[in-house]
């Protein structure tokens, strides 16, 4: 018998420019993955993290914000967006 237990994940560092944006939406989906309630927060800088179709070229990064379409198919559907950072 599983357990499941519940995670949520605060995504607070810019997309690009290290890799903490990435990991943290590897560790996500892996949690996910593994049938665990995932959730994800978006504060701060990490709202730029949602912007679709952004040019990495000159960061040297890849983009890997089309991967965020992936979380429904995990079963990540609890999503919030601080509404401070949005402004």
């Amino acid at each position: 018998m599983s357990v499941v237990k519940n995670f949520m994940y605060v995504n607070r560092k810019a997309p690009y420019g290290t890799i903490y944006a990435w990991e943290s939406l590897e560790v996500v989906l892996i949690g996910a993955a593994f049938d665990q309630k995932v959730s994800l927060a978006f504060i701060g800088d990490g709202v730029f993290q949602l912007i679709k179709g952004q040019d990495t070229t000159a960061s040297g990064f890849k983009n890997f914000s089309p991967t965020y379409a992936a979380l429904g198919d995990y079963d990540v559907t609890t999503v919030y967006v601080e509404q401070e950072s949005l402004a």
